[in-house]
């Protein structure tokens, strides 16, 4: 059987070279990546008919504090469905060179302390695609949402539940927990993962705690 490559392009970790600020203990902490940074984190599922990607944005305190006006109009749990609605028009994926439309199917959003008195937020959403069901293997396309924005880390990961990932340009976890935890020797110098040549069926499930990422 010929194997043919699961690909993300526009993404291995990328991250903006920035200062770390230090404020005393007890405090809340600047953002490890600036305080004007949106940070994206996609993890790719491709299962039997379907690929899952579950996506998250860390938005550090500026571009949090410009999203208060629409989030005091539209409440948080309506600014995050509109958030990753977006999020699912921006990202590209393919399925055997043809485009396939990414749907948001649930969202979720979450005020953290920030510095200096603002907040960060962190949202996440499940997007989904359909994919081929029957055929031996399926080549697959990704690219995230935001890919052409301002500074920030872009970190993409792909594994497969019932399918085998025969191809990868990138790893099956992320090495910053999905954005809550940022390594500090990758900030001023980003990870350039590669793994070996990905989509077969025929893989291990995945179980179902994996499946859908738990809400952090």
């Amino acid at each position: 059987m010929t194997l043919r490559r699961l690909f993300a392009s526009g993404a291995a970790v990328l991250t903006a070279a920035c200062a770390i600020a230090l404020v005393p203990a007890g405090s809340a902490s600047a953002h490890p990546l600036g305080n004007f940074t949106v940070n994206r984190y996609d993890g790719l599922v491709a299962a039997p008919g379907e690929l899952r990607v579950h996506h998250v944005e860390d938005l550090a305190e500026i571009p949090a504090t410009q999203a208060g006006p629409d989030i005091e109009r539209l409440g948080i749990a309506m600014w995050a469905r509109e958030r990753c609605a977006t999020a699912a028009a921006d990202s590209r994926a393919t399925v055997d060179g043809r485009s396939a439309a990414l749907t948001a199917e649930r969202s979720h959003a979450r005020v953290r302390p920030g510095q200096a008195g603002l907040d960060t937020l962190r949202v996440e959403c499940e997007l989904t695609a359909p994919l081929p069901s029957g055929e031996e293997t399926v080549a697959l396309g990704f690219r995230g949402a935001g890919a052409s924005s301002g500074p920030g880390w872009r970190e993409i990961t792909a594994r497969g539940d019932r399918m085998t990932l025969a191809a990868s340009d990138v790893p099956e976890k992320s090495v910053s927990a999905e954005l809550t935890r940022y390594p500090e020797e990758l900030l001023s110098s980003p990870a350039d993962t590669a793994s070996p040549p990905c989509g077969a069926p025929g893989g291990p499930a995945l179980s179902r705690r994996s499946r859908t990422p738990p809400r952090l």
